[in-house]
């Protein structure tokens, strides 16, 4: 009676008795609204109630929350992961009951991440928790690299192989400054020395001018080891790694407190590289005023921002409201938005210069992961990473980074904390798209793949009849490499892309609709012309989702849908993708075949490989040779008589 009349309030009442209640949301089915209570217990749901019916779930059966893919008939449908903190009314839902021969969603956590907003949202969704090998969410620390081997396509690992090179600041640092000087507009981060190797230099700086340095050791989180200092002598002089780097002296200062900003990316691909941001964080105040004097630069909590340091002070102001979200000594983004606004500073600019940092953070180890990600990983789709970025900004709201996390707390200490991760792993789970499988089906796939691959039937996407001349010329040994970088965009033909790469698309188009609070900021039709050339290896799949993003944005919404047919398989690409030669236009009464190789068909063969491939005609001598045949030179015959048999022909040719 409690689910049909919707008093149960929230997740800490369903709790004591063992699973979790999803709240009364919209379902809209022929332009009719239902409302619908869930009552989830154990991680199954056991009961629906619909317009105040309850419907008891059959035994055996599990009932998901199922987003509709925007392709029906080629793609499958993933697992809606309702939002706790969000109004989400307007969102299509459709309830749908597992077949028997499906498998059941399941989850394994490490223990360090069981934290109450992850937790809430894989069970409000009927997932169950595992301990064995077959789960299909598996949210914990890094797993070995052979392991990657083992997974199938519908597992999804919460960490790429490598990705601990953006964790690690000496790592992270090493690539920032490797991509600095390649290109000169890469100032994302102050001034930093990597010691031992840089100590020469540190030294002659610091001699040099008395300004403050900040050393922090490599490999700790929540300001551990971190101290400011202005002279060489109190830098750590031992073979271990550490980094120093000049101390921002004018931070953006709130009611006379330094912060910084825990903003939330994530990458749900390298290969094609995808970024997103989510539109909100938090703002991390320090509990002491800040004052630029040296005698201050002792006091940790007057200079570092970090959560773990600053909780022990008294004078920390703890967030009891989720709704007051500029008060205390932590703060959402979008307080700060407000906060800024009100003082008639423009937010725009400075949101987009945050989105420039964090895609250059991201490109810095792209090319590490990415051939990490080459070798172990065989799917696609079966990594994501959730990245906690710290970003500091000056008084003149200039952008530094200060370091990436890749396991940002989710812990909820305060309702602020709630609101905020709450909606960042809702919106990641959604972002990521958990489906429902058949493993005895799949099973039977994999082995049948196995054995067309053995038996040689499996061939390769380069030279396959009928497909683009140009695509065999852009890709080189199934590596996805593109082989030119000059004029590399002007060659992708989305008229004649492979089944792989239009997956590619759809795959991304669906992430869209999936994404929630994240914003994509990479590719994007700017961003996409922006970076595209900061790509250490240049990849057909990053080239193919970066021009359909400026294809995309150079048509008006009526074709756009026309694009989205195509996608579909409805129609054929509604547009032209190519200039045709004068020449390659058919003769009259010339009858177009369904595919052609030959190469000596001026219309079927495309005009850029055309003017390399086109076949030259002999000339009119060897078309119609002279009546008199090519003199034979038999074994006897002289110098004299081969020149006069030569000469001979030349004058009758």
């Amino acid at each position: 009676l409690m689910v049909a009349k919707n008093e149960l309030p929230d997740d800490e009442y369903i709790g004591s008795i063992g699973g979790s209640c999803v709240n009364v949301i919209k379902i809209l089915k022929k332009n009719v609204a239902y409302a619908v209570s869930v009552l989830v217990v154990g991680g199954c749901c056991v009961a629906v109630v619909t317009n105040g019916k309850i419907e008891v779930v059959e035994k055996g059966m599990v009932r998901y929350f199922m987003r509709r893919t925007l392709f029906p008939s080629l793609k499958g449908d993933t697992v809606l992961f309702p939002e706790g903190h969000t109004k989400t009314e307007n969102v299509p839902r459709i309830l749908v009951s597992s077949k028997d021969n499906h498998e059941t969603l399941t989850y394994r956590l490490h223990k360090a991440v069981k934290h109450s907003c992850l937790l809430g949202a894989l069970r409000r969704s009927g997932l169950k928790e595992v301990k064995t090998k077959s789960w299909n969410l598996l949210w914990g620390r890094r797993i070995k690299d052979e392991e990657y081997l083992e997974l199938n396509p519908y597992q999804r690992v919460n960490h790429f192989p490598g990705t601990w090179h953006i964790g690690r600041k000496d790592m992270l640092i090493r690539g920032i400054q490797k991509m600095k000087r390649k290109f000169d507009n890469y100032n994302i981060i102050p001034p930093t020395y990597l010691l031992p190797f840089d100590a020469p230099l540190l030294q002659a700086e610091m001699c040099k001018c008395n300004r403050p340095y900040i050393v922090k050791p490599p490999a700790s989180s929540c300001g551990k080891g971190i101290y400011i200092t202005t002279s060489y002598n109190e830098v750590p002089t031992t073979t271990e790694p550490y980094l120093v780097q000049r101390y921002i002296t004018d931070p953006l200062v709130i009611n006379g407190y330094k912060c910084d900003l825990r903003l939330y990316a994530s990458v749900t691909s390298f290969d094609p590289l995808k970024v997103y941001l989510h539109e909100d964080g938090l703002v991390r105040f320090a509990t002491e005023k800040f004052k630029k004097d040296a005698a201050h630069y002792g006091d940790r909590m007057m200079h570092l921002t970090n959560y773990s340091v600053n909780k022990k002070s008294a004078k920390f102001k703890k967030n009891t409201d989720a709704e007051e979200d500029d008060v205390g000594s932590k703060w959402s983004v979008k307080a700060l938005k407000r906060h800024l606004e009100k003082k008639g500073v423009a937010w725009a600019p400075i949101w987009t210069s945050i989105k420039d940092v964090v895609v250059k953070t991201i490109l810095s180890c792209e090319a590490t992961v990415t051939s990490k990600v080459g070798m172990f990983v065989k799917h696609r789709n079966s990594c994501f990473e959730l990245y906690g970025c710290d970003v500091l900004l000056t008084s003149s709201f200039v952008p530094y980074l200060l370091e990436v996390n890749v396991m940002p707390a989710l812990s909820c200490s305060s309702p602020l904390d709630r609101k905020v991760k709450s909606s960042v792993v809702t919106s990641l789970l959604n972002l990521i798209g958990l489906q429902q499988f058949n493993l005895a089906q799949f099973t039977s796939s994999e082995e049948f793949q196995k054995k067309k691959k053995f038996l040689g039937y499996e061939s390769s996407i380069i030279g396959k009849e009928g497909k683009s001349d140009v695509q065999a010329d852009v890709i080189n040994n199934n590596s996805n490499m593109v082989s030119s970088k000059k004029n590399v965009k002007k060659r992708v033909l989305f008229s004649d892309l492979e089944k792989e790469y239009l997956n590619l698309i759809r795959d991304a188009e669906d992430e869209m609709c999936r994404r929630g609070a994240f914003e994509r900021i990479f590719p994007t039709a700017a961003t996409s012309k922006a970076y595209g050339h900061m790509f250490e290896t240049h990849k057909f799949s990053n080239v193919v989702l970066g021009e359909w993003e400026v294809l995309k944005a150079s048509k008006s919404n009526a074709e756009r849908g026309q694009l989205f047919d195509w996608l579909r398989g409805v129609s054929g690409f509604p547009f032209q993708t190519r200039q045709r030669h004068p020449l390659a236009q058919p003769p009259k009464g010339h009858s177009r075949r369904s595919a052609s190789t030959d190469l000596t068909d001026k219309h079927y063969a495309h005009p850029i490989i055309r003017t390399a491939r086109q076949p030259v005609l002999p000339p009119s001598w060897l078309q119609h040779p002279p009546a008199s045949n090519f003199p034979m030179m038999h074994p006897g015959t002289t110098h004299n008589q081969k020149n006069a048999g030569f000469n001979n022909w030349n004058s009758q040719v």
